[in-house]
């Protein structure tokens, strides 16, 4: 019975202080790259604001520039291998550098889809940072 109700406390503990975090969350502290795939837009956001965005300018189709690398630059590349989609490299102001890859598949696999939950969950999660609804 003592580690139920040691067990109860922790957890009792960890609900407060977890809801107490939620209600004072600010956003990122610093520049945090999103993008937009209904809307081929690269999105930046700090706090709890847009400071800038900028649009694909490699390939504006679905599928193209879905997935995201940040280090010094600020790269690309489609959500599927082995795809006609390609992604590109930008400076971390959105410049496009010129740099444009295509993501092929290794030799001797197959293209295996994503699921289809998985990708929702990216566009819900997007959506729900940008406070954007989803398309019909």
């Amino acid at each position: 019975m003592r580690i139920d109700k040691t067990l109860f406390a922790i957890v009792f503990a960890s609900l407060l202080a977890s809801s107490a975090m939620a209600s004072s969350f600010t956003g990122p502290t610093s520049p945090y790259y999103l993008d937009d795939v209904y809307n081929p837009t690269i999105y930046v956001v700090q706090r709890a604001s847009v400071i800038y965005s900028f649009p694909w300018a490699y390939d504006t189709n679905a599928g193209g520039e879905e997935v995201l690398a940040v280090s010094n630059t600020v790269n690309t590349r489609p959500f599927q291998a082995g795809t006609s989609d390609y992604g590109g490299q930008y400076t971390l102001n959105g410049t496009p550098t010129g740099v444009k890859e295509t993501y092929p598949l290794p030799a001797g696999t197959y293209r295996k889809l994503p699921t289809m939950a998985l990708r929702m969950a990216c566009i819900i999660t997007t959506s729900k940072i940008l406070g954007s609804s989803l398309p019909e």
